[in-house]
């Protein structure tokens, strides 16, 4: 019987399996490689920054619309239609922005980061056999973990998706790190958290409220709104943090942007490090220049209804170079303990401890009108 006729009777006999069978890997590699590039795409946007990622991709795409237009082959006017489309896209004047240091863009891009953080769960901390969480840290009273005999490592499914790793674990919060693409010592840090007694409002109102932070925050020594855009629910901030005896302490000005999107129940506030005249350098302090922050909350119903989940994405460069065990010692301890804080001043809030500041007035109104 030659090899046609075996492929023949093959294909009749067994047509639907063998149609079914390869739908089914095809599902599966089409939709590993979706959730790979997004997560790079995510990750080269929050290292290089919106604009210079931009920037990147419309280089690498005018130089294969030269090679397509050199070539005129068949498959490259179907590349070169493409890449004329995403160059007609991306054709937006980053270096304008209508005067914004944070633009509409910006933010509201990262609506999304809730699902993202449910890709690094899926991908990095879940058990593919069982869909349990595998243990790398400290364990949750909660939480069910994995049990099955020679189950996948956090490091084994780290390689698998990378850059994130999993990095801490601690009641309600989970901790991903990464190197900074530049500073190689230095860590970005991601953050996934859930509390259910705490509202979507008390908690970002809490952040945004620079009075009452001074209250419950000990570790500020000077907060204070230098100017402020309400139309854009803008402000620029100074925020001087203490630090140990042996260290100057640090101080930061930087533009805060939020957004309340009420279709896809989202609240975001973006923080970014920004120079402004009005705030020079002092003396013995020393300046941070390298800082962002990304903030995600999302109520598991109403914005004023206990329970929510956020991400929170971070990154400063505090300028000095420290032995990598007090790098972990201070991510290990700083963010749980910030967390914690601001988890128990925005419960304070619902009793009203918290109804003051420059901006509570704002807050009030754009919880119940649209933000942009």
């Amino acid at each position: 019987m030659t090899t046609r006729t075996l492929l023949r009777n093959l294909v009749v006999n067994h047509g639907p399996r063998i149609i079914k069978s390869a739908s089914f890997h095809c599902e599966c590699i089409t939709n590993h490689r979706v959730k790979r590039s997004y997560q790079v795409y995510r990750t080269c946007r929050e290292n290089w920054g919106p604009k210079n990622f931009h920037n990147l991709l419309t280089v690498i795409g005018k130089r294969f619309l030269k090679q397509a237009i050199e070539t005129q082959t068949s498959h490259s006017r179907i590349l070169k239609s493409f890449l004329v489309a995403g160059l007609c896209a991306s054709s937006h004047d980053w270096e304008r922005d209508d005067g914004e240091i944070i633009s509409d863009v910006e933010v509201k891009c990262y609506s999304d980061e809730m699902m993202h953080v449910q890709i690094l769960c899926e991908e990095t901390i879940t058990c593919k056999k069982c869909c349990s969480r595998i243990k790398f840290d400290q364990e949750s009273k909660t939480t069910t973990y994995c049990c099955c005999p020679n189950g996948p490592s956090v490091s084994q499914l780290s390689q698998e998706s990378p850059p994130w790793s999993p990095y801490l674990e601690r009641p309600d919060l989970i901790i991903w790190r990464h190197s900074h693409h530049v500073h190689k010592s230095l860590y970005v840090y991601k953050v996934y958290g859930k509390y259910n007694d705490v509202s979507a409002r008390n908690f970002f109102s809490t952040q945004l409220d620079t009075e009452y932070r001074r209250v419950w925050d000990s570790s500020v020594a000077d907060l204070r709104v230098v100017e402020s855009f309400p139309e854009k629910n803008m402000d620029i901030i100074y925020w001087e943090m203490e630090w140990p005896r042996m260290f100057a302490n640090r101080d930061y000005v930087f533009v805060r942007r939020y957004h309340i999107d009420y279709e896809q129940k989202l609240m975001i506030v973006v923080n970014k490090s920004y120079p402004n005249p009005k705030v020079p350098p002092k003396q013995r302090i020393h300046r941070v220049n390298e800082y962002y922050s990304v903030m995600v909350i999302k109520p598991l119903t109403d914005f004023d209804e206990p329970g929510i989940e956020f991400s929170l994405t971070y990154f400063d460069n505090p300028g000095l170079s420290l032995p990598q065990y007090i790098v972990s010692w201070v991510a290990a301890t700083g963010l749980p303990d910030f967390l914690g804080k601001l988890r128990e001043a925005a419960k304070s809030a619902r009793t009203g401890v918290s109804n003051r500041g420059e901006c509570s007035s704002r807050l009030s109104s754009n919880l119940t009108d649209e933000s942009f």
